[in-house]
């Protein structure tokens, strides 16, 4: 999209005009989301993010035309909302962490413990009723050679 092309579709955004929107849409989502994705590295997450830039922009839309370098600022855009995404999901990880946590202390519980021996025990013996070239194969993997 050339500078003038923008010009002009910006301005129709700021007067609400929804087909200039999508056309700024269709001209830079697929950009947008390379950039979003380079950081969250997950295409959904991804999505998220360039969708919540889009809103913005929406929201914002009356003082669109009126940003000098406005290329930049969008990129730019993407970016820190990215680094937000990530900041704000890593706070989210840590509830996860809490929850693994109170999991392995579960699963140390000594019942448990006994119930994973005795498993053990069963698998052992099915893997030795198996012939030899398997049984090595399975072992192996289960010791992770």
């Amino acid at each position: 999209m050339n500078s003038e092309t923008l010009k002009r579709t910006l301005d129709g955004i700021k007067n609400g005009d929804e087909l200039s929107f999508r056309e700024f849409f269709d001209f830079y989502y697929e950009r947008f989301f390379r950039i979003a994705h380079y950081y969250v590295r997950n295409n959904e997450n991804a999505e998220e993010v360039v969708m919540d830039v889009f809103v913005r922009f929406w929201k914002r839309r009356k003082k669109l035309p009126e940003i000098m370098n406005f290329k930049n600022y969008a990129y730019s855009s993407v970016k820190n909302q990215s680094l937000n995404y990530l900041t704000k999901n890593r706070l989210d990880t840590k509830s996860l962490d809490e929850y693994t946590t109170s999991k392995m202390i579960e699963y140390v519980e000594p019942e448990n413990l006994f119930l994973g021996r005795e498993l053990a025990k069963a698998l052992e013996r099915e893997v030795n009723k198996l012939p030899h070239h398997k049984a090595i194969t399975i072992s192996r993997h289960r010791v992770g050679v």
